[in-house]
């Protein structure tokens, strides 16, 4: 359904990124109350729309960056005036909705917006199948041959093993994605177009491939944080947005800042 939505175009692909940035946003909201943490929530939901409607707006990442730098400026005088106790930890909880779900995931909307050799929406697909095979290649390689443990305390199940599985499995899925795509369409994901771009583009997974597992374990901490396995159940078998969209949201930003400095 995903990549049905992804294909058809862009109306779709902005209502998905908005709907799924406030069902995320309210999973968020659970998390912050079980840990104990005060937000500003109609400030920050706020905070997130301008994010959001900005991307969808202009594919310029100069506003992005203004929204980010006077909206934690505000956030933070918000919470020192409002709040006594725990201001850093409620600063931090505050901070963590908006800029993930509203200034990462706006990422989303800046690639479809590009025109950078190809639509957007292909490297919105590009992107997306490598975050999801690291995510499958660390859970594959980590049942099979897993023996050393990641980070015990945050995510009791990772291992070294599976980590680098999953980024080879990130590698090896951004290079045959380009095969494909070349072989199918006559479009190339390697912008050289020789085998020097054939290793950019293997970094390229390879970063991506480094950045989901942060993101994975990122989501992890806070769930840990809260004292919860998922951050709901909306997604029968997935849990929630938050678990979907955990390594997601971290990668965007890579694939968008590579696309506007490679390209």
């Amino acid at each position: 359904l995903l990549f049905v939505i992804i294909w058809t175009g862009s109306p779709l692909i902005t209502a998905l990124v908005f709907i799924s940035a406030f069902i995320g946003f309210i999973e968020f909201h659970r998390l912050a109350i079980l840990a104990s943490a005060k937000v500003a929530y109609l400030l920050t939901a706020l905070w997130l729309l301008l994010f959001l409607i900005s991307a969808a707006l202009s594919t310029s990442y100069y506003y992005q960056l203004i929204i980010l730098i006077v909206g934690s400026i505000i956030l933070f005088i918000w919470t020192v005036i409002n709040q006594r106790n725990a201001i850093i930890k409620n600063y931090a909880y505050s901070l963590i909705g908006p800029l993930c779900l509203g200034f990462l995931l706006s990422h989303a909307l800046l690639i479809n917006g590009t025109h950078a050799l190809m639509p957007g929406e292909k490297w919105l697909f590009f992107v997306l199948m490598v975050t999801f095979a690291t995510d499958t290649g660390a859970f594959l390689t980590g049942k099979i041959i897993g023996k050393h443990k990641l980070a015990p305390r945050i995510s009791p199940g990772k291992t070294w093993e599976g980590s680098a599985g999953g980024i080879i499995w990130a590698v090896a899925s951004a290079l045959i994605i380009n095969y494909i795509v070349t072989s199918t369409s006559g479009v190339t994901y390697n912008t050289l177009g020789n085998s020097a771009g054939l290793l950019i583009l293997g970094l390229l997974g390879a970063n991506i491939g480094v950045i989901a597992q942060c993101g994975d374990l990122f989501e992890s901490i806070l769930k840990r944080k809260s004292g919860v396995k998922n951050s709901s159940s909306f997604l029968p078998g997935h849990g929630g947005i938050l678990d979907r969209l955990d390594s997601i949201v971290f990668t965007l930003p890579v694939m968008y800042y590579w696309i506007k400095l490679v390209l």
